[in-house]
């Protein structure tokens, strides 16, 4: 008697905790993604910079003169992917990126860039300046010069630089590569969600106090696939879901075993549209 109430509590405890691993990643995914935004203009004197998806930490925070965004010379040229060098004497800052170099001096209304071959002066309508003891310069104009797109959010205060002068094969292995890490995102949320149905299976077990060397080895390896599963590889996860069904198994006949199949049928039955909708995916 006493064990059977000990299995009953253990029912619902867990049939109180829903299956939402997924949701719950996505509005962490979704939470943290802001929160790093937040963050990032609040380090940077309310201004965010992201390139190619990563947000640009500067010691020295952007500011907007004339509606244009100015930030230290080196932190952009470096996160853009440019060689850095400072002319003291002249002021002038010179990014080199393969055959394309853009000099940038203080004070002066141009740029000066050019391929190698040819050079060209254009025109900024705010120049690079000295603030703070540091050289600032305009974002756009440096980016644009090495092929990148820029955009700007007012609501957010956040500046958008991603690389545009990609080939349209490289376009389609990054659009691939996304979908591989959504799918695997999504691969790692099923797992989790199943391994962790699987963990109140043994939760049942447990409570009669079984005892089983194999069974105690599928245990630590469910709480292995649960820890870990985030990590893994889309091709890595569709292993794993194929070995948790091989463990689901296994606990079916360790809980026949241990006497508990009735019980474990019962803990099952609230969960079986929510774990089939898993299986199927």
């Amino acid at each position: 008697m006493k064990k059977k109430l000990m299995i009953s509590a253990v029912i619902f405890v867990l049939c109180m905790i829903p299956l939402t691993v997924s949701a719950s990643a996505s509005a962490a995914d979704s939470k943290g993604n802001e929160q790093a935004q937040n963050l990032q203009g609040a380090n940077n004197g309310g201004i965010a910079i992201n390139i190619n998806g990563k947000f640009l930490e500067t010691d020295q925070p952007p500011v907007i003169e004339n509606g244009r965004t100015l930030v230290p010379l080196r932190a952009i040229g470096e996160a853009l992917g440019c060689e850095v060098s400072w002319e003291n004497e002249s002021k002038t800052a010179i990014f080199t990126q393969g055959d394309v170099k853009a000099e940038i001096t203080v004070g002066k209304s141009s740029i000066l860039v050019g391929d190698g071959v040819y050079d060209e002066e254009l025109p900024i309508d705010t120049p690079a300046s000295i603030i703070n003891s540091r050289t600032m310069i305009p974002l756009r104009v440096l980016s644009e010069c090495f092929g990148y797109s820029v955009d700007w959010n007012a609501q957010t205060k956040t500046v958008t630089i991603n690389s545009k002068l990609m080939s349209d094969n490289d376009t389609g292995e990054a659009e691939e590569q996304d979908k591989l890490d959504t799918s695997a995102a999504g691969m790692a949320s099923n797992v989790m969600s199943y391994a962790n149905v699987l963990m109140g299976t043994t939760r049942i077990i447990d409570a009669v106090e079984y005892k089983n060397e194999d069974y105690e080895s599928l245990k630590r390896e469910l709480e292995d696939i649960a820890q870990t599963a985030e990590s893994k590889s889309y091709d890595e996860l569709v292993s794993i879901f194929s070995r948790l069904k091989e463990i689901d198994a296994a606990l079916s006949s360790a809980a026949e075993d241990a006497g508990v199949s009735d019980i474990v049928a019962e803990y099952y039955e609230p969960l079986v549209e929510p774990l089939n909708e898993i299986l199927n995916n």
